[in-house]
């Protein structure tokens, strides 16, 4: 055996021997700092309150009768199916859905089914404010000609 291939050979012990001590730290470090008894977090879906969100209270009742939500058919976005939706879940009228607060907006949007997200998305309670505030010519300025 040469010098050359007793120094490798002494290299390749010593690394063995430095892999071997730092896999047994790892080893007792790991053993030291897992304490089964430890009492552990709640799982997330502890966090979220579980109650169900109530609906929002019905609008006050207006002089004008309670219609079948055509009415809010005149806001761009808003169909026949949307309005029907919304007429279930007690908004029939513009200025209902003008007056809404932006955690009603949110609890009947949750009930929206396929329409849910199009609140925030084609600006429903936006539209519905400047139409209750009989602002036409604003209305029409941002979202186009009045239709219905």
């Amino acid at each position: 055996m040469t010098q050359q291939q007793i120094i490798w050979a002494i290299v390749a012990v010593v690394v063995a021997i430095v892999a071997i001590i730092l896999i047994r730290a790892m080893t007792r470090r790991q053993q030291v700092t897992f304490d089964a008894t430890a009492p552990t977090p709640p799982p997330l879906a502890r966090t979220i309150d579980p109650r169900p969100v109530a609906p929002p209270a019905p609008p006050p009742p207006s002089a004008a009768p309670v219609g079948d939500g055509a009415e809010l058919t005149k806001l761009k976005g808003l169909g026949p199916k949307a309005a029907s939706r919304l007429a279930e879940l007690g908004i029939t009228e513009i200025a209902a859905l003008a007056a809404l607060s932006d955690a009603d907006t949110r609890v009947i949007d949750e009930q929206m089914g396929p329409f849910q997200g199009r609140f925030d998305r084609d600006r429903w309670r936006e539209q519905a404010r400047l139409l209750a505030a009989g602002d036409i010519a604003a209305y029409e300025a941002q979202y186009g000609k009045l239709g219905g």
